[in-house]
């Protein structure tokens, strides 16, 4: 955690806090704190609400988002063409790129469906 409430107490009046690098840099309480006192207006944090930053629901000056940030058009058109083009590799009987766990490579049943 990097960001207490000493950091939010300077801020401007009426200043705004959006973390887009989660919300473990940010102490959850002292963003409580801090707009409690009237020194910060609103708090955004990529984050979800479940979990470790339940202490935010329902607040009505905090937005929680679900990891969100790096979802784009363009992000999940590029997710799908890698699938594809994994998919066809497999079908077409050749090893595809990016394999998680490799030793799969080295069942029988794999070896002979790849044609290794």
């Amino acid at each position: 955690t990097i960001v207490h409430y000493e950091q939010l107490a300077a801020m401007r009046p009426h200043a705004s806090l959006i973390n887009p690098s989660r919300g473990n840099l940010v102490d959850d309480n002292d963003v409580h704190r801090a707009i409690e006192a009237g020194k910060l207006e609103y708090y955004v944090v990529d984050d979800p609400v479940n979990g470790t930053r339940a202490v935010h629901k329902d607040h009505p000056r905090i937005i929680c988002t679900n990891h969100n940030g790096g979802i784009t058009v363009e992000s999940v058109m590029r997710l799908d063409n890698k699938t594809y083009e994994q998919v066809t590799d497999a079908l077409a009987g050749r090893q595809p790129e990016h394999i998680l766990n490799e030793s799969v490579l080295e069942h029988p049943r794999v070896r002979e469906f790849l044609h290794l």
